[in-house]
């Protein structure tokens, strides 16, 4: 009896990992991380510098890096890359938007438009973007066990971005 008691309470520990593993942020049927980070008192235009070194030093991608300011100091924009573990003969990785603000002593970023990138050798590359990786989601099946696998793998690297930019604010 205390077997089964321990298998069914080893089954619901389980199944409440697995759920929370599950961070993906959706908001309108689109992947979109927000947040604000309190940030040291500096000018606007150091932190702002700040930033874009920090998230200059965290893309696979730097040829491809393009980062814009906006006609306000205190705005960073940039098109992001961040390559997934290979998969078959295939190389994965996702682009994304990276939006940041400083405003009365915090950095407020906004990070979405994604889009996963699959480049096949001698084959054009395939974009997906988030709205229908979602709706890959919704199936059944080793479609959406690879879409899920995706996910997952880019949620852990947008945390870890996060937590880069976080972590930089701080020194």
């Amino acid at each position: 009896m205390m077997s089964k008691v321990k298998k069914v309470l080893l089954v619901v520990l389980m199944l409440c990992k697995i759920c929370a593993a599950q961070t993906i942020h959706v908001e309108e049927e689109n992947i979109i991380y927000k947040g604000t980070i309190p940030v040291p008192v500096a000018p606007a235009n150091e932190l702002i510098s700040r930033i874009n070194k920090i998230v200059g030093d965290h893309i696979d991608d730097k040829k491809n890096y393009e980062m814009r300011t906006s006609s306000e100091p205190d705005t960073l924009a940039c098109i992001n890359s961040i390559k997934l573990s290979n998969s078959n003969r295939h190389l994965k990785e996702f682009t994304f938007r990276v939006e940041v603000a400083i405003e009365n002593g915090y950095c407020h970023y906004t990070i979405d438009s994604f889009y996963l990138v699959e480049k096949e050798p001698a084959a054009k590359p395939v974009e997906t973007s988030a709205k229908e990786l979602l709706k890959k989601m919704e199936s059944s099946g080793p479609v959406a066990a690879a879409t899920e696998r995706d996910l997952n793998e880019m949620d852990m690297n947008i945390e870890k971005f996060i937590d880069f930019i976080r972590n930089g604010m701080k020194e």
